[in-house]
């Protein structure tokens, strides 16, 4: 991955905090340009920088091919290395900003988004159903917490974004911490707090055959998976 690097900072200005601290990154942006944000992530002791490049590099990929195989709308993302205010190094990653509310945190969704959600947590389903099914690497972090209803700077229509793209891809067995049944059940647990988001609320019928389809061929496999089972009964009270 060819990838920029400075030995100063590398922006003409001065970054400028935001709201969206997470608790591994910082959130800066540009006075001077409003349609990006600029995650910052400083290098711990002991934290390799190669390392850092190589995992993002096959992260990113492994987003662009969530976005291109499964239709999921997602930030673009480039990134530089260079120094932080502080004089250390860091790894800097340019995102879209998207204007919008948060899908764990919003009160109401309009009636006309339930089309686009319905096929946001089929492609959801669809990714860990091939990720298990070709023992290929998955997202480690889907959940609702990960998408803003929103829209890019300057522009009007309102859609589905994933925005949290920290790097965290895994295949089964790799990290015990996520397990592929585990991200299933998440996908489960948002699709039912969403419905509650729409008024009257609704029923994201397409979503839910579809994991029940995905859940019943994974008990195949685990008929007794603490996890299979909550989505299961998740979908089905």
């Amino acid at each position: 991955m060819n990838m920029e690097k400075f030995n100063r900072t590398p922006f003409k200005e001065s970054l400028k905090p935001t709201n969206y601290d997470s608790r591994m990154v910082k959130i800066r942006e540009l006075k001077s340009q409003k349609d990006i944000l600029i995650r910052e992530h400083e290098l711990e002791e002991g934290e390799d920088l190669n390392e850092l490049i190589k995992s993002h590099s096959e992260g990113k990929k492994l987003f662009e091919k969530m976005s291109s195989e499964y239709g999921i709308k997602m930030v673009s993302m480039n990134s530089i290395i260079g120094k932080n205010e502080e004089g250390k190094t860091a790894f800097f990653t340019i995102v879209d900003k998207i204007e919008g509310e948060n899908l764990s945190k919003v009160e109401n969704l309009p009636t006309k988004a339930e089309e686009e959600l319905n096929a946001l947590y089929c492609s959801l389903g669809q990714h860990y159903y091939d990720a298990w099914k070709q023992k290929s690497k998955y997202w480690a972090d889907g959940n609702n917490s990960q998408f803003i209803y929103g829209h890019k700077y300057g522009e009007k229509d309102d859609h589905f974004f994933l925005v949290d793209i920290d790097a965290r891809f895994f295949r089964q067995g790799e990290n015990e911490l996520f397990p592929i049944e585990w991200l299933v059940r998440n996908i489960c647990e948002g699709l039912v707090k969403a419905e509650n988001k729409f008024q009257p609320k609704i029923s994201l019928k397409e979503a839910r055959d579809k994991l029940l389809g995905i859940i019943s061929e994974m008990q195949e496999d685990k008929p007794d998976d603490e996890w299979l089972l909550k989505a299961r009964n998740l979908l089905e009270t």
